[in-house]
């Protein structure tokens, strides 16, 4: 295995991270008029575009994608648009490492096109939380080239560009089926608010809070032989359901299959955690019921709270999830927006948290300990 050079890699870890924050300063505080929007964005998308994309096996899936451009199919897709993409650019006879540089480029460009739709002074958290919070573009490749499609459509649907809406969500299905639910949760809560129930933070808060502290995510086994029994044809779906007894065991967890550090153990992250995620379902409900039209930002972070409880680290949830975590940092970034954070103590507790949290325990920290799968970007070859 190609190691690589554990130095370099922080370096430009830190380095990226560090490029988003001062380009989402930029973007918050010294663009007024919105002039400079994409001058200083280029920073950002040239930065983690080469980053992401010049890596070298440093996932679990990426050989999967690495083999799919150089060689004979890793498995049999489904998913016909990936399947044209992937032949495209095999006639094109481009090194592969274009390819990851395109799926990095077009998933940063696509959050960044949505995002002017709402309030540049959130760019300070929404650029460094999009290196943060969707922690696993490096390994679900063609899920997150999906995804830039589904950000796409929703951005045009926004604009009430219907055609152009659709044909982008079609392309983010014919991609990654899986994303169907993304799709899905778009068009409900684009459509219907919730606004009764969004509007009861501390009803929201204390559901979290139980299933938290008294659900188990093994007792969704017992549907695993029920699933097994089904049948849907010969298609990747049939493969899911013969294997229901692997995906809702602990073999399928998401930590260990990453590598990610483990620390759901520990009674002060327990904690951490729970203080944080009841803070933005607090703050976030506020932020709804201030503008209604964020009912899918709001909601995809209930979504993600509760499929996270319920799932646990089940790889199989977090699939389904993972698409939402943009629209999380959507919210959070009109949480610091928008107002409902009145004092400074709120604004201070909200930054000095959210550093711990978001940036040390899920970034700094996971980056710092040994990688099972190296270190390595394509001239380290």
């Amino acid at each position: 295995m190609t190691y690589g050079n554990p130095i370099i890699y922080w370096f430009l870890k830190v380095s990226l991270c560090l490029t988003l924050l001062l380009c989402g300063y930029f973007i918050a505080y010294k663009d007024k008029d919105d002039k400079r929007y994409w001058q200083i964005s280029l920073f950002a998308i040239v930065f983690y575009s080469l980053e992401m994309g010049l890596r070298w096996n440093r996932s679990w899936d990426y050989h999967h994608y690495y083999q799919d451009l150089t060689g004979p199919l890793y498995m049999k897709y489904d998913d016909v648009l990936y399947l044209a993409w992937v032949e495209f650019f095999k006639m094109t006879n481009l090194p592969y490492w274009i390819a990851f540089i395109i799926y990095s480029g077009l998933f940063i460009f696509s959050f960044l096109v949505l995002f002017r739709k709402f309030p540049k002074s959130g760019a300070i958290w929404a650029l460094p939380l999009f290196l943060l919070i969707p922690n696993s573009a490096d390994n679900h490749v063609r899920q997150f080239f999906s995804i830039s499609f589904g950000l796409l459509g929703y951005t045009f649907y926004l604009k009430e560009k219907w055609i152009k809406s659709l044909t982008l969500f079609a392309c983010c299905f014919l991609i990654h089926f899986g994303n169907f639910f993304m799709i899905a949760m778009i068009l409900l809560f684009a459509n219907f608010k919730f606004y009764s129930i969004g509007s009861k933070p501390l009803l929201l808060m204390t559901v979290y809070t139980f299933l938290y502290f008294f659900w188990n995510p093994d007792w969704l086994s017992g549907i695993a032989d029920y699933l097994t029994t089904l049948d849907a044809g010969e298609t990747r779906a049939q493969t899911y359901l013969e294997n229901a007894n692997y995906w809702m065991s602990e073999d399928s967890n998401i930590n260990e299959k990453t590598g990610t550090m483990v620390t759901a153990a520990k009674t002060y992250y327990i904690m951490l955690k729970v203080i944080i995620n009841n803070g933005l379902i607090y703050y976030g409900s506020k932020a709804f019921q201030k503008i209604k039209t964020i009912s899918i930002f709001f909601w995809s972070l209930i979504v993600i709270q509760l499929i996270g409880v319920i799932g646990g680290d089940k790889e199989i949830f977090f699939r389904f999830i993972v698409p939402l975590q943009c629209f999380e940092i959507i919210l959070i970034s009109i949480i610091w927006s928008s107002g409902v954070l009145k004092t400074q103590l709120e604004k201070s507790i909200f930054v000095v948290l959210g550093f711990y949290y978001f940036g040390w325990v899920s970034y700094f920290r996971n980056i710092l300990i040994p990688s099972p799968l190296g270190y390595a970007y394509i001239w380290d070859l």
